[in-house]
């Protein structure tokens, strides 16, 4: 049936809505008669798939929304109805996770155990082991050689002083950055002829080439006018390197080391250059004829020099493809072994097998949708500017198919002034790209921000409407500067503030901080904490913004220490300890109080905590001590801090955010079967909440971690390269690798590395400009942007040209008797915006009558949204069973889970029947839970793969019969015949593992959510 509502694509600005697009979107399909499970939603992060869930039960349940009847459609209350009752099957889901599920239906042709387990990459417990065990036994022949020889072959810095810990980061940061080449690139790694470098000029006869030279220096020097001595000096220097040549000089950098370090030594090749160039020596302005000879013999051992040079770099890179080709195929079998992949092998794995194939129509596509138990129809995809090639791989198949049908529909909304991520293989040049994605046309775009103040937009404007750096005077931009801006500029659009917006006051502000780099972050530290102190009781949110955690995380000199020591309650990467807070403080004491039996404080604590007595015993410690030896600490949690307690009553968002996270933790403690006070203490201690919700507390992050989220106050540092992006640590041309870094000399001789390095840094220069619109857009109502002046004065660094940018220059004030004065470039609102703030604030806690309620979902009077995917597992049958374990049965979520850990039970299950749990006592009976399986079976007597996962399976080995039951959340008439189809796939490979006859295999479908039980026939 073709739908009203056609493919299309959206570019959304920061804080225009990209959620309530997608969600309203969404709604439309469904109140379309489109069938929930029918639409496929993803995203990026696991909090985006429930912003994006909780935005359709929004717009569905909100009576003055956009949202407008459809003609012969569902009504709001029906289509949320249908979504309520599809929540097993829907799919919003993160794109990691659309792959893990399509993965497992390809066990075999990826080459994977089939019971693989997912782990994340980075700095995940399994990463860390995976990455040491691999190191070890690929430079397991290296003996007892030290290890900064061994670190050495990997171009990681290494130190007595340094740390284990800070080595595996370096190692782990470098291996990561040399895979994305090696998978992009993985032939010419150091191959010469692959790059093209016939302009290398080797000195076949160097050694009569340096004596001619020495005995012309001889002659020069014996001729030189003896009266200022200035020549004689700098031929003397040549002299001694000459005569030396042989021993120490093997390439240009070591060439540059003999003539002084740092900048000594390259004025000293430029003098030479400038020499044989124009057969000059020019000393402190003296110009000093001294031969025809002698510049051509210079010219000749520079172009040697610069030959080898490139030639031993060839050769590093060319053993850094060895070594990391070792590691990363030991790193691949160990993994397999364990039956670990990450995230990141599995999507470019999924990729290489089922890339652009993936439909839902062909023969593989319907045995894909009945294995996930609903056929997509409309795939929507969120942030589609941060998609990896491998990722649209995976989908790119589909996307066409759904895009060219009658009955389907592909939209995407992304915005590629916020592609941060091309460091972990985003692809921005994929947005909107008709070459690669279906032609399908691009709605209006959103360009009105709901998120920041009108002061803060006009900031933003001002930023990003760029300009051409200015360099130096009578030097033009280079063309890959130049080509940076011109693509910026043909994207940009002006913001405008939504209408609700519009009256609330912002503050603006640009500074220039003077001083060295320790100076600077001190002086900034400052800046923060004096504002601070302004706004830790009211009610805002804050963040200081940086390239990198360094900037952090330095010993003594980053703003971690320096605003720690000012009293500045700090959060890095927008956690903290769980101990850091108020109520983390409180649960860690109790269980402290809990575990002393000499404790004389309980009663008066549960008291003033107004607990609501759940149980009709007296309240005592020996009670609650009962309590979590029962039912766990998590119910113990509840009883003191649950949604029926009045110390519920008095808790902000933020300490609901807490409480729930102190929940989980103590539901994990549960789930390991821990009943001691102190051991969950201990274990409690280590848990990292998030502060990002939390008013007071200054959260230190990195602009990539801030990307999604919002701040009330955000402090922008405008230094080094604005973004950090491991890397690059290779050129990359079309067919060839060099490692670097490489002297600049080099480049000058040979066009095609000059080609690539204006590449790369066309692309450091977008990702840059990108990374400053993720900053600068966080802020609803003040942003500060901090500009060290040695920092952005330095052309070496991004931040220069990105500054320049903005003003043309830099920007002067008046002249100021104290040097060391911060200057202000720009400033613009009210500064004491937050007075207002505090007003409303208080009328509407007046206006409140009944403070907002943190709900359990057991206890929930409204509709408490949260995913299938997002469901903790039930640990025990009594807790599986109990009617408090509501949010599952409420909602008829995550019931598989639930049945999938039952092994044997007389008790009864709501529409389930008795006899699948009951066990048999006729005759022994052994039961499979959520077993997979891979086998190679005989299909009319040609080969064939089976892969799939049993639900449950009953088997009788004395009779050598089985049963197998396959629990289905849903009824759907028309998918019914590719269950059976399914079924009879599972009797198939259940026959060729137990050896058992086909016949004496029954098969059952199991409708939890219908209380129906159907038997397939063979």
């Amino acid at each position: 049936m073709e739908h009203p509502i056609r493919s299309e694509y959206l570019s959304a600005s920061a804080g225009s809505g990209k959620t309530f697009a997608l969600s309203c979107r969404y709604c439309h399909l469904v109140m379309s008669n489109v069938p929930p499970e029918e639409i496929c939603a993803l995203t990026f992060t696991c909090a985006a798939t429930r912003e994006i869930f909780t935005a359709v039960v929004e717009r569905l349940t909100d009576k003055d929304n956009v949202l407008q009847t459809v003609e012969g459609g569902l009504s709001r209350e029906a289509a949320l109805a249908k979504i309520l009752d599809a929540l097993p099957r829907l799919q919003i889901s993160t794109i990691d996770a659309f792959a893990s599920k399509v993965a497992k239906l390809f066990a075999y042709e990826l080459g994977l155990n089939p019971d693989f387990t997912l782990y994340d990459d980075g700095e995940s417990t399994e990463a860390r082991l995976l990455l040491h065990e691999s190191v070890r036994r690929a430079l397991a022949d290296v003996g007892e050689r030290p290890l900064h020889e061994v670190v050495s072959l990997f171009d990681i810095q290494h130190e007595e002083s340094t740390s284990i810990k800070a080595l595996s980061a370096q190692l782990r940061d470098f291996i990561s950055a040399s895979e994305c080449v090696l998978e992009k690139q993985p032939l010419g790694w150091g191959d010469l002829e692959t790059l093209g470098a016939t302009h290398l000029k080797f000195c076949e006869a160097r050694a009569s080439v340096v004596e001619e030279a020495r005995a012309r220096l001889e002659t020069d020097l014996s001729r030189c006018d003896n009266k200022s001595g200035i020549p004689k000096r700098t031929l003397t220097k040549l002299h001694s390197i000459l005569s030396n040549y042989h021993a120490e000089v093997t390439s240009l950098r070591q060439l540059k080391m003999l003539w002084g370090d740092g900048d000594k030594g390259n004025k000293l090749l430029a003098d030479m250059r400038e020499y044989v160039k124009l057969g000059v020596c020019i000393y402190y302005n003296i110009a000093v004829h001294l031969g025809r000879e002698l510049p051509q013999y210079f010219a000749m051992l520079s172009e040697d020099l610069i030959a080898r040079d490139v030639q031993q770099t060839a050769k590093h890179t060319r053993q850094l493809y060895r070594a990391l080709t070792v590691l990363t195929e030991t790193h691949r079998q160990l993994a397999n072994e364990l039956g670990l992949i990450s995230f990141t092998a599995l999507t470019k794995a999924l990729a290489r097998v089922v890339g652009g194939r993936l439909t839902m129509r062909d023969v593989a596509g319907f045995y894909v949708a009945y294995r996930l138990d609903c056929e997509f129809r409309h795939l929507m995809i969120d942030e589609f500017q941060d998609t990896s090639i491998e990722q649209w791989s995976i989908l790119s198949g589909m996307a066409h198919e759904l895009a060219e049908s009658d009955d389907g529909t592909f939209f995407y909304v992304g915005d590629v002034k916020q592609s941060i991520y091309g460091w972990r293989g985003g692809d921005a040049t994929l947005f909107g790209d008709p070459t690669r994605l279906p032609p399908i046309p691009e709605g209006a775009p959103l360009v009105v921000s709901y998120r920041s103040c009108p002061t803060v937009l006009n900031l933003v404007n001002r930023v990003m409407q760029l300009k051409l750096p200015v360099v130096k005077e009578g030097e033009e931009p280079e063309a890959w500067q130049r080509a940076a801006v011109e693509e910026w500029n043909s994207r940009w659009q002006e913001h405008i503030p939504a209408e609700q917006r519009r009256s609330e006051s912002g503050y603006v502000k640009v500074v220039g901080v003077p001083g060295n780099k320790d100076e600077w972050r001190k002086t900034i530290a400052e800046q923060i904490a004096e504002r601070w102190k302004m706004l830790a009781d009211k009610e805002v949110t804050i963040a200081v913004l940086g390239a990198t955690n360094n900037l952090f995380t330095d010993i003594e000199t980053g703003l971690l220490t320096h605003l720690q020591r000012l009293g500045v309650p700090c959060a890095l990467e927008g956690k903290r300890s769980i101990s850091e807070t108020p109520l983390g403080t409180l649960v860690l004491q109790l269980l402290h109080w809990m575990s002393d039996p000499r404790a004389t404080l309980w009663r008066t604590i549960i008291e003033k905590l107004g607990v609501v007595q759940q149980l009709d015993e007296q309240v005592t410690l020996s009670t609650w001590i009962t309590c979590v030896n029962r039912q766990g600490f998590s119910v113990w949690l509840d009883a003191l801090m649950g949604p029926r307690t009045a110390f519920s009553k008095t808790l902000s968002a933020a300490d609901r955010s807490v409480l729930d996270m102190i929940r989980k933790g103590l539901s994990e403690i549960d789930a390991q079967g821990i009943v001691d006070p102190r051991e969950a203490k201990r274990i409690l201690t280590d848990l990292k909440v998030s502060s990002i919700a939390a008013k007071g507390v200054v959260n230190l992050m990195t602009i990539h971690q801030a990307k999604g989220l919002t701040f009330s106050v955000v402090f922008t540092i405008l230094a080094g390269n604005i973004i950090s992006t491991k890397g690059p640590m290779y050129e990359v041309g079309a067919d060839w690798v060099l490692e670097k870094p490489l002297l600049g000399e080099v480049y000058k001789v040979v066009p095609e590395l000059q080609a690539a390095a204006d590449t790369r840094k066309h692309a450091g220069m977008r990702d840059a400009l990108c990374a400053l619109y993720v900053a600068i857009t966080r802020a609803k109502r003040e942003q500060i942007l901090f500009a060290p002046e040695k920092e952005v004065a330095s052309a070496a660094k991004r931040s220069y040209w990105i500054y320049q940018s903005f003003f043309g220059e830099m920007p002067t004030t008046e002249d100021s008797e104290d040097e060391d004065a911060l200057k202000t470039y720009y400033e613009e609102g009210d500064v004491d915006w937050w007075q207002t703030l505090e007003a409303r604030a208080n009328i509407a806690e007046e206006a409140e009558e009944t403070p907002l309620e943190w709900v359990k979902a057991t206890a929930s009077e409204k509709i408490e949204v949260q995913l299938p995917s997002e469901q903790g597992k039930a640990k025990t049958v009594s807790e599986i069973l109990a009617k408090t374990s509501g949010r599952a049965r409420d909602f008829g979520v995550s019931l598989h889970d639930c049945l999938a850990q039952i092994e044997w039970s007389e008790s009864p299950i709501a529409g389930v029947p008795r006899e699948i749990f009951r066990k048999p006592q006729d005759e022994p009976c052994e039961v499979w839970r959520e077993r997979p399986f891979s086998v190679q079976c005989l299909t009319d007597g040609a080969p064939s793969y089976l892969a799939g996962q049993f639900d449950r399976v009953h088997i009788f080995p004395k009779s050598r019969r089985a049963v197998i039951y396959d629990f289905k959340s849903g009824y759907s008439a028309h998918l019914t015949p590719a269950y059976e189809r399914q079924l009879r796939g599972y009797r198939t490979a259940l026959s060729a593992l137990l050896g058992y006859d086909e016949e004496k295999i029954q098969m059952k479908l199991v409708f939890t959510r219908y209380e129906k039980i159907v038997e397939v026939a063979g």
